[in-house]
C-alpha cells in the first residue's frame, strides 16, 4: 500500500494535474479551488460538504449548517 508521501503517489498527483496546469485558466481555477479549501480549513467547514452545497458564500453556508439546513435538503453539521 503507498504512502500519501510516497514518490509514486506524488507522480500520480504530478500526472493528474498536469493538464490543468498547463494552461493560464486552469492555473486559476486550481488556486480559486486551493483558496476556497484554505479558507473552509481556517473556518472548520467541510470543504467537500461547502462544494456538495452549491453555495456560494462561506458565512452563508455556515449560518444554515447552524440553522439546519431543511431548505436545502443537506444535514446540519453542527448542532442546532
Amino acid at each position: 500500500m503507498a504512502l500519501l508521501g510516497s514518490p509514486s503517489v506524488r507522480v500520480n498527483w504530478k500526472v493528474i494535474l498536469q493538464p490543468f496546469l498547463s494552461t493560464e485558466k486552469g492555473i486559476r481555477e486550481y488556486l480559486t479551488l486551493l483558496s476556497i479549501c484554505e479558507t473552509c480549513q481556517y473556518k472548520g467547514v467541510s470543504f467537500l460538504d461547502f462544494l456538495r452545497s452549491g453555495e456560494k458564500d462561506i458565512d452563508v453556508f455556515m449560518k444554515r449548517g447552524l440553522r439546519g439546513s431543511k431548505e436545502s435538503g443537506l444535514p446540519s453539521r453542527l448542532p442546532e
